[in-house]
């Protein structure tokens, strides 16, 4: 396949990286809610209990899946940037 096409491989996945992050870093916390039962549903409901406002809940939620978002933005980025490091010099 050679250096340019398993480079394009690795700019393609990380080019999603950054799609799946940015989906997830600018989706409400309460659509994503729906559809996560560990980390962020976890975060939710520790602090739901805590506090008993459900505003403050979502908020908590909701800056767990910023960051995760921003993680995979991060990552994606770096993971491109090799790639098209690959391409260039390899």
């Amino acid at each position: 396949m050679g250096t340019v096409g398993s480079g394009l491989w690795i700019v393609l996945g990380g080019a999603s990286a950054v799609a799946a992050g940015l989906l997830i870093r600018n989706s409400p916390a309460k659509s994503l809610l729906a559809w996560d039962r560990r980390t962020g549903y976890s975060l939710y409901k520790k602090s739901l209990e805590a506090t008993g406002d459900e505003a403050r809940a979502l908020e908590a939620a909701g800056a767990f899946y910023r960051l995760f978002g921003t993680i995979f933005i991060g990552i994606g980025g770096v993971v491109a940037a090799g790639g098209l490091l690959t391409i260039i010099f390899g």
